[in-house]
Formats: structure tokens, C-alpha cells, sequence
């Protein structure tokens, strides 16, 4: 599980007439405020991955939250700064993650322990969401400080492939426009295949994987290529 952030990138300016009272020139050039829209993505090492969540900087009133969630396919929630935060984070495990965990495990008639794997980011590490996971059988596992970018399969190779779609639809300052190309390039970032890579380049499968856990995890066989060698 990993957030990255996407920003509009819009570098216009506007004209803007202001009171002075000095003989300044009254017309300034005012750059336009960016918007932006914080990710929230998880994959499982199985290939599949989970419903994506979108946090908002604006608030969403509960009809917006309905015809958004269904016109883009994706779930939406608000923080003032639009990024992620401690309440959001044990929103997201308990009502996202859990409940995909619990349906997921029903399908392949398993009973095993969870693993959520993410960085030290400090709204991840918080006493409610702890509890939360302690009495529904999920294990934390934290990446070391600064090693994302080597040992998270997100970063390493989804997000990149994320941010190198927007940039080629070169969204400017639509909001609509920004949520469908996140949508559709999130969308194209999860397809199968590349949730595979990802873990091949971060070496992140099971079997290969260098991290020693103090705790033994069930997992499948895993059957990529990067486990066979």
C-alpha cells in the first residue's frame, strides 16, 4: 500500500488589478492556484489489487460522493490538505483493505493471517489502526526509512507508469478532466501484468523475498519468474 500525489501542473498566470497606494503598477500578474489529488493504491502479490481511493482537498457533499463514485469508478474522501492522514488511513484498512482481504480470502477458501506492507509514513502508525489490525489478524510490515523507492513495488514501477500517462494526456487545470485521466491511468497502471513486473523489480515476491519476518506468513507458491531462478 502506497499514496503518490498528482498536481495539474498548471503554470498560467492571470492578470489582476490591486489597490496600492504607492506608485506601483496596479495591474500583477497572479499565478493561477493548482489543485491536487492524492492516491491511495494497494496490490496483492497474487496480481490482483483493490478499489483505489482519491482524497480531496475540497469537502463532497453525500450526493457528489454518489454520482463521483459511480461516474469515475473510484472512491472519494476530503482532507483540508488533500493528502493522506491518521483518520483517513484507519478508514481506508477497515473499510477498504479488510473488507477486500475478508472477500478475497473466501474466494480461495483461505484462513491465514493478513500482511499489509507500507512505509513509516506517520498516519500509518497510529494506536487505532493497530488495534484494528491486532484483532483482525493483519501484520504491519514497514519498509525501512528511505527505501521505498528500492523495495516498494508501487514506487519502483506502478506509480512511475501512473505519472508517465498523465503526463502525456497533459491535463491543465480541468478537474474533471484531471479525476477521468487519474481514473483511466490508474486503470491501465493495475492490469495484470504490470503488477507482476512491479514485484519482479522490486523483489518483493514471497519466496525471494531478502526481508526476514519475525512472524511466519502463509503465502501461495508464488510463480513468477523472478522465483523460479
Amino acid at each position: 500500500m502506497d499514496e503518490t500525489t498528482v498536481y495539474n501542473n498548471t503554470n498560467r498566470e492571470r492578470l489582476t488589478v490591486v489597490t496600492t497606494e504607492r506608485n506601483e503598477n496596479p495591474i500583477r500578474k497572479i499565478p493561477v492556484l493548482n489543485f491536487h489529488l492524492t492516491a491511495v493504491v494497494c496490490i496483492s502479490n497474487d496480481s490482483s489489487s483493490l478499489p483505489s481511493l482519491m482524497i480531496d482537498r475540497k469537502k463532497i457533499t453525500e450526493q457528489e460522493l454518489i454520482s463521483q463514485r459511480y461516474l469515475h469508478q473510484l472512491n472519494f474522501t476530503y482532507s483540508k490538505s488533500g493528502y493522506i492522514n491518521s483518520k483517513i488511513f484507519f478508514m481506508w484498512i477497515k473499510f477498504i483493505f479488510y473488507k477486500w482481504v475478508e472477500e478475497r480470502k473466501k474466494e480461495l477458501n483461505l484462513e491465514c493471517r493478513s500482511l499489509l506492507i507500507l512505509d513509516y509514513h506517520s498516519s500509518h502508525i497510529n494506536e487505532e489502526s493497530l488495534n484494528f489490525c491486532t484483532d483482525n489478524q493483519i501484520d504491519y510490515l514497514n519498509f525501512p526509512p528511505n527505501s521505498t523507492n528500492l523495495y516498494q513495488p508501487l514506487d519502483v514501477s506502478i506509480f512511475k507508469g501512473l505519472k508517465s500517462y498523465l503526463k502525456k494526456q497533459k491535463v491543465k487545470s480541468d478537474y474533471q478532466e484531471l479525476v477521468y485521466c487519474i481514473r483511466d491511468g490508474i486503470t491501465q497502471s493495475l492490469l495484470r501484468n504490470k503488477i507482476i513486473k512491479s514485484f519482479q523489480k522490486a523483489r518483493r515476491c514471497p519466496i525471494d523475498c531478502p526481508v526476514k519476518l519475525s512472524i511466519q506468513i502463509p503465502y501461495h507458491k508464488c510463480e513468477y519468474e523472478c522465483c523460479k531462478k
